[in-house]
């Protein structure tokens, strides 16, 4: 008998677990068949014995007595009360919307209750931030499925087979590894992939950045593009709140709080819902999207869940963004990503962190389909399977190499073709010297051979009728690391007195772009043949270097002399060497096909240029030292805007013409109108000359915050810019005026973007906008008022 006994208690204790009342299914919408997050469940009409569904529509609740009815209510949705039957194992129920505003004036007896609650959950929104927990880790599946209103996921077997596709249009999928350390250190590794169409997808590491893994921070970012969080310091002041429901989950309360911007409020609001848990006052639940319809519009849905009775943490994150090329089509690009093997005290260190936020492995794309069934959070779907039989198919008539090759060298500014790239920025171009500008430059791609790239080009201008050239042997080798050498010639046209020239594409790595735009409006060229020796690397994690030596003849094409020990000097030879470094502090980058792509930077970034000039050496004519440096930066300031400041100054030290030396950086052409920043508006391009200058570049951007109506919506900017400079010796400097601005050059406009709005293919707006800069102080031009006017247009694009 007493061998019987533990079986007799183990049949005991089957019989107590069937005694379980299980009840499981889906809740979705009755017209769009889509599943419906958070509802609120409760069973026997008791409001203590619930649930709610998780962010796929999916419930499940288990009671150790019989349960009768279930009553669903969710906000925007006939509350219904309906009978249970057992013998179904599950179910799919479904809601009717109502008419229902999230903006309907709230009027409430005395504080609107949902203002406590409100205030508890911002006040403890930055302990519940997961950034503020000192390390984790968590693996993730994301899938991406992009449809329209005609092979929508959730369309009925009643559909008439000629209103869908048995199909989708695109179908990702991702499996991923996340770790992190506080304040910032996060970097998550791609060990599979899988996109229908593609062998080899390396572009997916730019999704991971579509949606923020967390609803906690004082602005949440959507499409670039700042909203204030509602649940941030001072949300009252801008945000209405209204408490739609109260839910019961064991000894816990959650809250269900809908929220939208206040009337008369104008700024970069949200709507949605809010599930705010009593346990911490946390979020438990979120949707969210723009309260302003966008061409372009994103809504996000997130599941936070109490994890090892420790902390709130993320477990399932959902986007949905619509788009209509045309107002007859929907298109919608839908993404889940869920999280698990959530671990909140995992033994990291920061060398366990690379340079990228987001890593593929090589391997990534090769993992067969028992791996993906193993890994998988849903087994597919006969639609999912179907897409990526039928879109790999079509893909194999289709250039989709070309898309990837795009992709691959895109910090190249190339684009692959096979075995060769073309570098798209030669191909045409438009400057006062040359008029228009007709070229090409070909280089055998990363490809065809990772480890090197060799090429050149030629243009031809048809005003000067002359041929440049020029070509370049580019070495990697580590092509994995920020590491390599090239060697590279050009006989071409240059601007002289340039702060910085980017001649050389390596340069381009390190140093700030000086704006491809503002050769429209040169005129004055150095003739210039130079060969150049360089290297770059990352000596430190966040500082790129390139150091350099090169030779050039410089052959001026306008009227200049130079005098030195009673000569007078028109060529000129250099021989120079020079150390150039980008400091970006935390700069986030992620690997996109064969580059190395920076990303966002929340901190200054520096740039440093050091020339030395060798005379005697290799003809070099001119002895002398040259430093530029540039610091800039941009800053969101809550209810204000954002600001961007540059600022630049550089120094010559030595005897040395006017190709060396530093122009004014002025951008002014009557008929050529166009905003180029970070440069003089009302200054002409060869106003001023210095061997040490100082400038300073200030743009603050209200966006939509003064005006912001359905149909016009411009942002209004305003720029303020400072220069001084000196020259020294200007004597030295014949058959040309020359004058430095020691006195102070200043400068302030105003613009208004986005004037006007014209849609383009219902994807977002092409803006034209129109401004106006004045020039004053000790260089104001006195002949006329007009002349230290400039009137400015400005092009953007917004979704």
């Amino acid at each position: 008998m007493k061998k019987l006994a533990p079986l007799i208690f183990f049949i005991f204790l089957s019989f107590l677990c069937k005694a379980q009342f299980l009840v499981q299914g889906t809740i979705i919408d009755s017209i769009s068949k889509t599943p419906l997050p958070f509802v609120n469940i409760s069973f026997n009409g008791d409001p203590q014995l619930g649930t709610t569904s998780d962010i796929d529509g999916y419930f499940s609740f288990e009671h150790n007595a019989s349960l009768g009815s279930i009553q669903l209510s969710y906000v925007g949705y006939q509350s219904q009360s309906i009978p249970l039957d057992s013998s179904k194992e599950s179910l799919l129920l479904s809601m009717q919307k109502t008419d229902f505003a999230l903006e309907e004036i709230v009027v409430v007896a005395g504080e609107n209750p949902a203002y406590r609650i409100i205030r508890r959950a911002a006040k403890n929104r930055i302990q519940h931030d997961p950034d503020q927990i000192p390390a984790y880790t968590f693996s993730s599946y994301h899938k991406m499925r992009v449809f329209d209103q005609n092979n929508h996921p959730n369309l009925t077997e009643d559909t008439t087979f000629s209103q869908k596709l048995d199909f989708y249009y695109t179908m990702m999928e991702i499996l991923s590894e996340t770790q992190y350390i506080a304040p910032d250190k996060q970097q998550e590794t791609i060990i599979a992939s899988k996109v229908s169409g593609f062998k080899a997808p390396t572009f997916v590491t730019a999704f991971a950045e579509i949606q923020p893994t967390s609803f906690h921070k004082e602005n949440f970012l959507i499409l670039d593009k700042e909203y204030l969080n509602p649940i941030s310091t001072g949300c009252l002041k801008k945000y209405e709140y209204r408490l739609e429901d109260t839910i019961y989950q064991a000894q816990d309360t959650v809250y269900m709080i809908s929220f939208f911007p206040r009337k008369g409020k104008n700024f970069d609001a949200l709507k949605g819902i809010l599930y705010i848990n009593t346990n911490g006052y946390a979020i438990q639940n979120v949707l969210a999207e723009p309260a302003g319809r966008q061409k372009i519009h994103l809504k996000i849905e997130q599941q936070y869940t109490f994890i090892d009775q420790q902390k709130w943490f993320p477990t399932q994150l959902n986007f949905e963004i619509e788009l209509a090329p045309r107002k007859t089509d929907t298109f919608t690009v839908q993404g889940k990503k869920y999280l698990s093997n959530i671990n909140l005290s995992p033994s990291l260190t920061p060398k366990d962190f690379g340079l990228n936020k987001v890593n593929i492995r090589e391997d990534a794309h090769l993992k067969d389909s028992t791996y993906w069934i193993a890994h998988r959070k849903y087994q597919l779907s006969a639609k999912e399977k179907k897409t990526y039989q039928v879109i790999d198919k079509v893909a194999q008539g289709l250039p989709i190499e070309l898309l990837m090759g795009v992709i691959n060298e895109l910090g190249e500014e190339r684009i692959q073709l096979g075995p060769l790239s073309v570098n798209y920025t030669q191909i045409m171009e438009f400057n006062l010297h040359e008029q228009f500008r007709l070229g090409l430059g070909l280089y055998s791609s990363y490809k065809w051979c990772p480890y090197f790239s060799v090429g050149g080009y030629f243009a031809h201008g048809f005003k000067d009728k002359k041929w440049k050239y020029g070509g370049s042997i580019t070495f990697r080798p580590n092509p994995t690391k920020d590491f390599g050498f090239q060697l590279s010639y050009i006989d071409d046209i240059i601007e002289p007195a340039s702060i910085i020239q980017n001649t050389h594409s390596l340069s381009k790595m390190v140093l700030p772009n000086q704006s491809f735009t503002r050769r429209n409006v040169l005129d004055q060229m150095d003739k210039t043949y130079e060969m150049e020796v360089s290297a770059y690397f990352r000596s430190f994690r966040y500082l790129r270097t390139r150091i350099f030596g090169n030779w050039s003849y410089k052959i001026p094409l306008y009227a200049y002399r130079f005098a030195l020990n009673s000569e007078s000097h028109q060529q000129f030879k250099f021989a120079r060497i020079g150390i150039q470094f980008r400091f970006s502090y935390k700069e986030d980058y992620i690997k996109i096909g064969s580059s190395n792509v920076g990303i966002r930077s929340r901190y200054p970034v520096l740039y440093f240029s050091y020339t030395k000039g060798l005379k005697g050496f290799l003809d070099g004519g001119f002895d002398y030292h040259k430093i530029v440096a540039g610091l800039q930066s941009s800053f969101f300031i809550k209810g204000f805007g954002r600001t961007s400041w540059f600022v630049q100054g550089g120094w010559v030290g030595g005897e040395t013409p006017y190709p060396i030396l530093f122009n004014g950086r002025g951008s002014y052409d009557r008929w050529r109108m166009f905003l180029i920043k970070n440069t003089f508006q009302t200054m002409r391009p060869n106003e001023f000359l210095s061997n040490k200058f100082v400038s300073i570049f200030l743009e603050h951007n209200f966006g939509n915050l003064l005006f912001n109506s359905p149909n016009f919506k411009p942002e209004v900017k305003l720029y303020q810019a400072i220069g001084f400079g000196w020259l020294d010796r200007p004597e030295q400097h014949q058959d040309i005026v020359v004058q430095d601005m020691r006195k102070g050059y200043f400068e302030s406009g105003l613009m208004l973007s986005n004037l006007i709005r014209l849609p383009i293919f219902n994807f977002g707006y092409f803006g034209l906008g129109a401004g106006v800069f004045v020039r004053y102080g000790p260089y104001y031009l006195p002949n006329a008022i007009m002349d230290n006017i400039a009137f400015k247009i400005d092009l953007s694009f917004s979704f």
